[in-house]
Order: C-alpha cells, then structure tokens, then sequence
C-alpha cells in the first residue's frame, strides 16, 4: 500500500527525522536510539520509512539448506525462502543461488551471509570451508556488490548466530558473552565489550578443535582429542552405546526424548556431556569473565536435561569469586539467529 494511501499526515519533523537520522539508525542496533531524538510515534512518515524500506535481508548458509529472511528493523524475520545448498557445485552456483533468494525477498537495503568456515570479515573472502569444498578465497562480498547493487557483509556462520543473540535474543543486556552451538561439531563466538571479537585470523571463539584428551580420540581435522568429540553429537551417540549396547538406533533426540522419559542410561549420557562441557567452558570463564553463556545448536534442544548438569558442573571448575557473576542461557532465537545477526552485521 503506498504511503499516500495511508490515513497520516506527513509534517516537516517527520520528514526530516527520516534525512537526518535514517543512516544513524541504519548502522545501529539499538532502537533506543531513536526514542532519544524524540522519535517515538510510530504512526509517523519516520516509521512508515523505516518499515517499508530499512528491510535486511540476511542469508544462513548451512550444509543442507541456505535459509535466507527479510529482517525489519526490530529484528523479526517477516519473510523467508529456502533452497538446498550446492554444497558439491563450484562457487558460481551457490552465488546465483544467493542472488535468486534476494530476489525472491524484494526490497531490502542491504545483504549479510553467515556462511561456515574460517571467513575473512573484513573483505568478505571466504577462505575455506568445511561445508564447500570447491570454495577457496571466494571474494562472496564483492561479487555480490556487483550483482546486488547493495552493501553486503560476510561473517563466519557462528558469529553470525552470537551477532543475534546479543543484538535480539539470549543476549539482550550483555556485554560480554560466549556463544556455543552444539551439533554435529562445537562452534563459538566472543562479543566482548559489546563487540564482536574475532581475532587476529578472525577464529576466536573456536574452541571445538582445542585438546580435551591428550592422544585422544580422532577427529575429521585430522588432530586427536578434539573437544567436540566430547560433547557433540558423536559423543552422544557414543556414550549412549556404552550405557545401553543394546541400542538399535541412537542419535542425540533419541537419546533426549528417552531422559525426558526417565530412563537412567539417557539422564547419564547428558550428566557426562554436561560435566565434559562445563570443564571447557570453566576454562573460559576464568580467561574471559563473561556475564553470559548462550547454548545453542540442536542438542541443546534437550533442554534442562543438558544444562542441569552443566550448571551443576561448572561451579567445580570456576574460583568461587566467580561462581556468580555469569549465567547459562539457552539460544532464544533458534533457527533464526544465524538470519537475523548476519542481517545486522556491521
């Protein structure tokens, strides 16, 4: 509907909040920003502006599936299109395919993609990834300036999932916080001071690689004793066979819908998890002193049968001067975090 369909009037301090104070908001997070100009009437040109046109689209690239939505300016996700990943294919394919779901999303005045990998934000290069083979410093920003005729952000996947979290989800209030995802692997993300850290290569926060077991057991990195092979799917499934070996199928809903059944093999699994993850994590807090962990990624699905352990655990790897001053959360943006937080990528 056009604006001048609309029941408004347009006066002069509306329009002018729109020329003065549009790009402001546009690079900022924060919405209180606006009620500090006195902006606060959203039967106004301002907001009608805003939510016409300051849309985001932001684009999660995974092994299965690229999930792409057109984000407002309060961080919900007001449309989606999904296609399956070229994973195999050369770079060009999955390129077109990013240029096609934009297109399906309409207006939007810019594009950020979490893609997986070690990622070079500042250029938008991805440098390699697990996820695409055939990927090898791929300029993804500057190819897709060019096609898109818009401003395009890159950022590792899990940044991108920390990004929405802090700015919209878990994280909302923190200044300083570590994001898990728990999966086929263990991926994470600092934003420390209200920023997010990457590092001198732009890997901080990958803990899932980090020795757990000296000599341990092997993982696809080609290292032994990786931490994720200690807490992530793998090692549910393998816990699991050790507690009942007369498991048929196993994998970690299997094994959290029989805990939340009761049954002791499946508690036990998730207490071993827990107590493995909470001597990771005891590590961080030590180093960094966050004010929050967020736990996402589909094994923390199982809920309170994870973090209970977790908690509980944590307190014997920590000083007790730290015992309280951080708090475990779970992802409160689900699936949709990697969308929003690398639509608001800066």
């Amino acid at each position: 509907m056009q604006y001048e369909q609309r029941n408004w009037q347009r006066s002069v301090t509306d329009i002018l909040n729109v020329l003065c104070f549009l790009p402001k908001v546009s690079m900022s997070s924060d919405m209180n920003l606006l009620y500090s100009y006195g902006i606060n009437n959203k039967s106004g040109f301002f907001w009608y502006y805003l939510e016409e046109y300051a849309m985001k689209i932001g684009i999660d690239i995974g092994g299965t599936n690229v999930r792409a939505g057109l984000v407002d300016i309060e961080g919900r996700v007001v449309d989606r299109v999904s296609a399956k990943t070229p994973s195999n294919e050369e770079p060009e394919r999955l390129i077109e395919l990013i240029i096609s779901l934009c297109g399906q999303l309409g207006q939007a005045e810019s594009v950020g993609i979490g893609a997986p990998g070690l990622i070079d934000h500042l250029n938008g290069i991805v440098r390699i990834s697990p996820n695409l083979p055939k990927w090898r410093d791929v300029p993804l920003k500057a190819l897709l300036e060019l096609k898109l005729a818009r401003p395009v952000k890159v950022a590792n996947d899990v940044n991108s999932i920390a990004w929405g979290e802090f700015l919209f989800g878990a994280g909302i209030g923190s200044k300083d916080m570590l994001v898990i995802t728990l999966g086929t692997g263990l991926g994470g993300a600092l934003i420390l001071d209200g920023k997010l850290h990457l590092g001198k290569s732009h890997m901080a926060g990958e803990l899932g690689h980090s020795t757990f077991i000296k000599n341990g057991l092997s993982c696809p990195c080609g290292k032994r004793g990786c931490v994720e092979q200690y807490v992530a799917k793998n090692a549910i499934i393998r816990i699991a066979r050790e507690k009942n070996p007369e498991l048929k199928e196993v994998d970690p809903e299997i094994v959290a819908k029989a805990g939340h059944k009761g049954e002791k093999w499946a508690i036990e699994v998730y207490e071993e998890i827990g107590d493995n993850l909470a001597r990771v994590l005891g590590g961080v807090i030590q180093l960094l002193n966050p004010d929050r962990i967020i736990v996402g990624g589909q094994i923390s699905k199982a809920g309170e049968l994870l973090f209970s352990p977790l908690r509980r655990a944590i307190i014997n790897e920590i000083q007790p001067a730290l015992r309280e001053t951080f708090e475990i959360k779970k992802s409160a943006l689900g699936n949709d975090a990697g969308i929003i937080g690398a639509a608001f990528l800066t």
